[in-house]
């Protein structure tokens, strides 16, 4: 448990918007930054699939592209690699 709250405190403190999702897509937890970026009050969005937050036309083949980065999962930008435009 304490391993968690000091997790949840590093989360809090990092200087840019951030959120840990679970491989089934489920936003395990967001930083202030995160909610205030996509307009969501403190923990709106813990629990929330992560596609609410993916654009409308991407979100169809978001899960897949999302299995696929677990199944692989390595340090990267998220949209690495991807046409974002």
């Amino acid at each position: 448990m304490k391993k968690l709250i000091h997790h949840s405190i590093a989360l809090e403190f990092c200087p840019v918007p951030l959120m840990l999702v679970s491989s089934a897509g489920e936003i395990v937890e967001a930083n202030s930054r995160m909610e205030a970026l996509f307009g969501y009050q403190s923990g709106e969005l813990a629990g929330k699939k992560v596609e609410v937050l993916v654009p409308a036309e991407v979100r169809p083949r978001h899960p897949s592209l999302r299995d696929s980065f677990f199944a692989s999962a390595e340090r990267r930008a998220m949209g690495s690699g991807r046409d974002l435009s």
